[in-house]
């Protein structure tokens, strides 16, 4: 029983994870220009902004979940200890 509750749990975070992705990631190509005139830019650099944030992402992601990992495993670990 408590393998199918996790099951669901990781579908349903899944599911809202990859929506939230799609609808943001096409926000810019619909905002690009009235953001770029706000700031004074032109939609290319704007448009270059948001690809070099997304590789950015991509190559910190990879680090930042390991960290996040690490700081899991020491506060389980402090939570053991309390039992």
């Amino acid at each position: 029983m408590a393998v199918h509750r996790q099951l669901s749990v990781v579908v349903a975070l899944g599911t809202t994870q990859t929506l939230a992705w799609a609808s943001s990631y096409y926000l810019p190509a619909i905002l690009a220009d009235p953001i770029a005139d706000d700031l004074g830019i032109s939609s290319n650099w704007f448009f270059a902004a948001f690809s070099a944030s997304l590789v950015i992402s991509g190559l910190l992601g990879p680090r930042v979940g390991r960290q996040i990992d690490l700081a899991f495993i020491v506060v389980q670990s402090y939570a053991v200890e309390w039992r």
